[in-house]
């Protein structure tokens, strides 16, 4: 239950990643004049930012999951 619950977040949160790096590759070469000290396709800015997004998505799903997985169904349906 944790993993399909985890997996099917982390499938959005992969999915929102991926059009939110393509579209900031599209942007930042318009704003490449308002950048300093920093490349508009610096790739280690992407890196380190994409990783980032991914370990809060991850915690965001998996948290609520183990949360979850320790409540009993039969008391949850009762209440």
């Amino acid at each position: 239950m944790i993993r399909m619950i985890t997996y099917s977040g982390m499938r959005l949160t992969l999915s929102g990643l991926l059009a939110g790096g393509v579209a900031a590759w599209v942007i930042g070469r318009f704003y490449a004049s308002l950048l300093f000290g920093v490349g508009p396709l610096d790739p280690l800015t992407y890196a380190v930012t994409g990783l980032g997004l991914l370990a809060v998505g991850l915690l965001a799903c998996a948290v609520p999951a183990f949360r979850a997985a320790r409540l009993a169904p039969m008391k949850v349906l009762q209440s």
